[in-house]
């Protein structure tokens, strides 16, 4: 998932509907910083 499509409300709405979980997108930042 690249996170940088989204906007930081939907990103909260997704992890507040549990469509990912926040361990998901903090790993998915890094991984995006390693790349």
């Amino acid at each position: 998932m690249d996170f940088r499509e989204y906007s930081i409300e939907e990103l909260v709405s997704k992890i507040t509907s549990k469509e990912i979980s926040a361990k998901e997108l903090t790993q998915e930042a890094l991984n995006n910083l390693i790349d």
